[in-house]
């Protein structure tokens, strides 16, 4: 039969196309960016491949990890100031204190964990049909959001400042034909190089739609 008349053909013809875009998987469990990752997801049709998986750079990360280090360290640094003026706190069972003391960290260790899953979870994907937002709120809820690739008609770069120059992460804008949807992913990795890629998916995925 005739590739032009058989989709399933067409369609793995047009993956051949865009194998030769992506670069080989590289992996890492933690990594910003990966190409080719070997792994599905939920709604994944049939012939459709993962071509790269991504979320925000690892430096975003840094203000949670901060702040969250300098809460560990309060009840240290309050117990050093009321030793070096000698100051006592109210006479109270010593498992009332623990209770406190414990619930505190407890609290500072599941805000880390929202804060570490919340990162880990909210995905970028750009399949050989279309780019996808997964928006994922921990203990909440999350929702997804998607452009096919035939529908994309530029996709932006933006570095937003010095300090995303030096490790190389910006911000991806993609926008419809109609200019009707718009889908940003922020802080990624080596994003000239992910433009580029997706850019290029889209014009091969035109390309086979519309018959060429």
């Amino acid at each position: 039969m005739n590739p032009a008349y058989n989709p399933d053909a067409k369609k793995m013809m047009m993956i051949q196309k865009m194998d030769q875009i992506v670069p080989k998987s590289n992996l890492g469990f933690f990594g910003s960016v990966q190409y080719r990752p070997k792994m599905s997801f939920e709604g994944q049709n049939r012939n459709e491949k993962v071509y790269i998986m991504a979320r925000r750079h690892w430096l975003t990360n840094i203000g949670w990890i901060f702040n969250n280090f300098i809460y560990l360290l309060i009840p240290v640094i309050a117990a050093l100031i009321l030793n070096i003026f000698d100051t006592r706190l109210p006479e109270l069972n010593r498992q009332i204190y623990a209770v406190i003391v414990l619930g505190y960290y407890s609290f500072v260790f599941t805000n880390m964990f929202k804060n570490f899953i919340d990162w880990y979870y909210d995905i970028y994907f750009v399949t050989n049909e279309k780019v996808m937002d997964v928006i994922f709120k921990p203990f909440a809820s999350y929702q997804i959001e998607e452009i096919p690739l035939v529908s994309i008609e530029s996709v932006r770069e933006k570095t937003p400042g010095v300090l995303a120059s030096l490790f190389n992460y910006g911000n991806i804008t993609i926008t419809t034909e109609a200019n009707d949807r718009t889908m940003i992913f922020p802080y990624i990795s080596r994003p000239t190089k992910v433009r580029d890629i997706i850019s290029d998916l889209a014009f091969v995925a035109r390309s086979f739609n519309n018959g060429n």
